[in-house]
């Protein structure tokens, strides 16, 4: 389990698992408040995701638009933002089906866990990096430190690899776990951190405090895999209807996130904790040409993972066998995506 060392700094499995069980699940009720009676054949099913960023709206519009129970699933939702909780929960089927970004199981497996993505719908990397205004251009950067949801998260590494590309070596930025974009923003304005990276709409909220837009991550045209639907290739062997519905659900989701702007603002205000439609707009704005309609994973995605990551074995892995592309092709072969 040598993975759950490489993404949560070595907490044993145990605590892990308990801290998993014990964290909040504030977005488990839909928004409408005159749901009908769930069918007593829906099939129970825990599931999660990492951040309240909009690159893991997919699963909530598959909850909030009610394509789970449309499915057959009765899916409960909570957010654990520590990527080796989730992970754990994974391997154990706590969880056995949750949405991440790719490069934490990308690396998990290389490690020796069992991991396997079964949709993708993100392909580019997205983001700001915003600081406090005494900082005007990247390489100010150089000794600072950048706050992060956590260590290993998306926004650190597509901040280190934007960095990277801009000519600035990861080991001359710091990065330190702040937590949720909330508690990144007031570590920022505590002081000890210089600046973070935001998606909207947090970094609406960056702006609104008075921080700096350095540059746009998304703008650099990086590719990667955002977000992802994953799981366990056991939990798949074992389950592979459930699988088949979840990964439907999330792409029919995400698709109804695109079409009907009001169902987007209500279930991205929901999670994202935020009632300013101006903001909220400019989310959707941003994200409605980023979302996958076909929940394909992006191979290329996969690829510049395995090219940045220092985690043995990446130079020498492909791609596909970090996926099983069997429910999207299902889908697409019978015109449901």
């Amino acid at each position: 389990m040598a993975w759950l060392t490489r993404v949560g700094g070595g907490l044993a499995a145990a605590l892990l698992l308990a801290a998993c069980q014990g964290a909040p699940a504030p977005a488990s009720q839909t928004i409408s408040s005159a749901a009908s009676p769930k069918p007593a054949q829906l099939v129970a099913l825990k599931s999660g995701y990492t951040t309240t960023s909009a690159s893991q709206a997919p699963i909530w519009a598959a909850k909030e638009g009610g394509y789970f129970e449309a499915e057959g699933l009765d899916v409960s939702l909570t957010r654990i933002t520590a990527l080796a909780a989730m992970l754990a929960a994974l391997q154990t089927a706590d969880i056995p089906l949750a949405f991440v970004s790719g490069q934490p199981p990308i690396e998990g497996s290389l490690q020796g866990g069992d991991f396997v993505m079964v949709a993708g719908f993100g392909d580019r990397m997205t983001g700001q990096i915003w600081t406090i205004p005494s900082i005007t251009t990247p390489e100010q950067l150089k000794g600072k430190a950048l706050g992060t949801t956590a260590l290993g998260s998306a926004s650190h590494i597509q901040a280190q690899t934007a960095l990277a590309k801009l000519g600035i070596p990861k080991d001359q930025v710091g990065f330190v776990a702040t937590g949720a974009p909330p508690e990144t923003l007031a570590a920022i304005q505590a002081g000890p951190i210089h600046g973070a990276p935001f998606t909207p709409p947090e970094s609406i909220r960056a702006r609104d405090a008075g921080l700096h837009m350095l540059f746009d991550i998304g703008a650099l045209g990086i590719p990667t895999l955002q977000s992802a639907a994953i799981s366990t290739r056991g939990y798949v062997k074992a389950h592979p209807d459930v699988v088949e519905r979840f990964v439907r659900a999330t792409v029919r989701g995400t698709n109804r996130l695109i079409a009907d702007r009001e169902f987007a603002v209500k279930t991205i205000g929901k999670y994202a904790q935020i009632d300013d439609r101006k903001a909220l707009d400019e989310t959707i704005d941003y994200y409605s040409g980023l979302w996958t309609k076909d929940g394909a994973p992006s191979l290329e995605g996969i690829q510049q993972i395995l090219d940045t990551t220092t985690v043995p074995g990446a130079k020498a892995a492909k791609p596909d066998q970090f996926v099983d592309t069997t429910f999207v092709t299902k889908m697409k072969s019978k015109g449901d995506s």
